[in-house]
């Protein structure tokens, strides 16, 4: 996709619009997004992406995470490579727990992040908000503009949310806010049936 756009680009005039940049694919992919996160804060200013957890890309940081495992008894959330819709999604505690969990696994590519054991909670549940934003020009000289729509997407685990231990690490529906996942349960509720219902409330 990227290589398309790239070529596309210099055919089009300035007033034409485009649903998606060069690099999008990239950034969408998490163990690209995660490769390209650690080499920015080689060259970046100190604190610069501090809002970015500490990462290993497995498997090349797996004995480094294995070490800090040793060390640790602090939650981390364990996620392919390639992955979506929360499918593959694991929490681990302790390099033990990696070891048997990873050796499950065909393909042991994947994104390791320090869970954040106390989370903002919404009513004892885990959510998050997905906000759609419109990026209009930019360049060295100037930066762009960005538009952030007023409506977005609040999505809800359906399961009260525990701080994760060995009883419950395995309830993908409390720790995890994906909709292809908590769909499934019997707690689950549209908010509205269509789009108009649903911005109405």
């Amino acid at each position: 996709q990227s290589a398309d756009m790239l070529e596309t680009l210099p055919l089009m005039n300035s007033r034409s619009w485009v649903s998606r940049y060069v690099g999008l694919p990239d950034l969408c992919d998490k163990g690209t997004l995660a490769r390209i996160l650690l080499s920015c804060e080689d060259f970046a200013a100190e604190g610069t992406f501090a809002f970015n957890p500490k990462t290993w890309v497995l498997p090349d940081h797996l004995e480094s995470l294995r070490a800090k495992l040793l060390k640790s008894k602090k939650t981390y959330i364990v996620k392919p490579e390639d992955g979506s819709q929360g499918d593959g999604i694991f929490l681990v505690q302790g390099a033990r727990d990696l070891d048997i969990k990873l050796s499950t696994k065909a393909n042991k590519a994947a994104i390791v992040q320090r869970y954040i054991e106390k989370p903002l909670l919404l009513g004892g549940i885990k959510f998050d908000f997905r906000l759609y934003v419109c990026l209009i020009g930019g360049s060295l000289e100037a930066p762009p503009r960005i538009y952030l729509c007023r409506e977005g997407l609040g999505r809800l685990c359906t399961e009260a949310y525990e701080e994760p231990s060995g009883r419950n690490m395995h309830k993908s529906m409390a720790h995890l806010t994906n909709y292809s996942l908590n769909k499934r349960s019997e707690r689950f509720e549209h908010s509205g049936e269509t789009m108009e219902e649903v911005f109405s409330s």
